[in-house]
């Protein structure tokens, strides 16, 4: 395992044990503070997919337009020669 994945776990174990603690004590408090984390990672990792989802878009665009650039310049030379 890598480091990573190891305070990834012992973040989430983390979470657990605070918004368990607190509805077992019946402090909303330390409860709710157990779900903003929850919701912040949440929060992280959609911006992680978000980010890799808008580069891979941008590269499958500009793949694009170079095989309709090439295509139209095949097209003109066609033109060009009749």
């Amino acid at each position: 395992m890598d480091r990573q994945r190891i305070d990834g776990g012992v973040k989430k174990a983390t979470i657990t044990i605070k918004e368990k603690a607190g509805q077992i004590v019946g402090d909303r408090h330390r409860e709710n503070e157990g779900n903003a984390e929850r919701t912040e990672d949440h929060g992280k990792a959609m911006d992680a997919v978000r980010e890799v989802v808008e580069k891979e878009s941008t590269r499958s665009e500009d793949r694009t337009k170079s095989g309709v650039d090439k295509a139209m310049d095949a097209v003109r030379e066609v033109v060009e020669e009749e």
